[in-house]
């Protein structure tokens, strides 16, 4: 079984053949990471997806070979959505092949979009949860296929803030709400349509050319919280073992053996030692006494170049010796 972020991605889809003749049906099982969804001559998302599930008649020079009747006949074929992934990646086929002209082009077309995407009537198994949010918007900047400018609209999904990612620039829309904003304007054009009225909760885009969609969960989501940097000392292990067995009383901590000359911890005692935090730290210095403390600043800037340069140095006199 595989783990990691393509299986978060990846859905499950039925492609279901039937025969007209006998109907014998047949049904290939597979993943896939992305509907990759028409826009010509549609206005809403649901209305791409729906074209994207509609049935198709298998008929004349594209008749279906039927294993039951062993010759080809006449059939349907359609695809079935039969798991849906947590994240939903919903490409909009902007960039279409123009025969007329031999060169790709970029469709301008204005599709509505909603916050909240119900895919349960496209599902195969029903009762599952299906209601999506939408997550992140990418956006072409441009009327060609071949010039523009990427854009990507991103939902903070622990604080449900809308962040604009601008090549090096961030920044972080206000009011928790998708601004599109002058990401919809081109290139003056008699062919662009003017943007139609969207109803709440909805957004009009002719550059967005991929939407990401998130399953809704009850749960909420982890919350990060900052770790302070914790304050630490450095005992040592032969101390630390002893105390641990506890036949013996606990000496008061030495760490003399193991200072630098600038009364830090030397770097070839480090293996010797034991990083604890000040508070235990604390805690064991006034119950055993002890010292010089050897608090958490290691090794020090000369001491560690002078065992870079001692080490350089011996190793020399073997090369010479050889």
């Amino acid at each position: 079984r595989h783990s990691g972020p393509r299986c978060a991605l990846a859905s499950l889809s039925a492609l279901s053949s039937s025969c007209s003749h006998c109907g014998r049906e047949s049904k290939l099982v597979s993943k896939f990471y992305e509907l990759e969804l028409n826009i010509q001559g549609h206005k809403q998302l649901t209305d791409c997806v729906t074209e994207f599930l509609k049935e198709e008649k298998l008929e004349g020079d594209n008749r279906y070979f039927c294993e039951t009747c062993q010759t080809k006949q006449n059939a349907t074929r359609k695809i079935r959505l039969v798991k849906l992934p947590p994240t939903l990646n919903l490409q909009l086929m902007r960039f279409v092949f123009d025969r007329q002209t031999g060169h790709k082009k970029k469709l301008n077309t204005y599709i509505a979009f909603s916050e909240t995407l119900d895919m349960g009537p496209f599902v195969e198994q029903a009762g599952s949860n299906s209601s999506y949010e939408l997550t992140a918007v990418l956006i072409h900047r441009g009327v060609s296929a071949y010039s523009g400018h990427y854009i990507a609209h991103v939902r903070d999904p622990h604080t449900s803030e809308w962040y604009k990612f601008n090549d090096e620039e961030i920044e972080k829309m206000e009011g928790k709400k998708l601004q599109l904003g002058i990401e919809e304007d081109l290139e003056p054009s008699k062919a662009i349509a003017r943007k139609p009225k969207c109803a709440k909760g909805f957004h009009c885009s002719r550059n967005a050319y991929m939407l990401v969609y998130r399953l809704k969960t009850e749960e909420k989501p982890d919350v990060e919280f900052e770790v302070p940097d914790e304050k630490y000392e450095f005992v040592p292990l032969e101390w630390l073992q002893k105390w641990l067995d506890e036949s013996t009383p606990a000496k008061p901590i030495d760490n003399s053996k193991y200072q630098c000359a600038h009364s830090k911890l030397h770097p070839d005692k480090i293996s010797h030692m034991k990083r604890i935090s000040e508070f235990s730290a604390e805690v064991f210095y006034q119950r055993y006494g002890g010292g010089p403390r050897l608090k958490g600043v290691f090794p020090i800037m000369p001491c560690s170049q002078d065992v870079v340069t001692d080490h350089c140095d011996s190793q020399s006199d073997v090369l010479i010796a050889i």
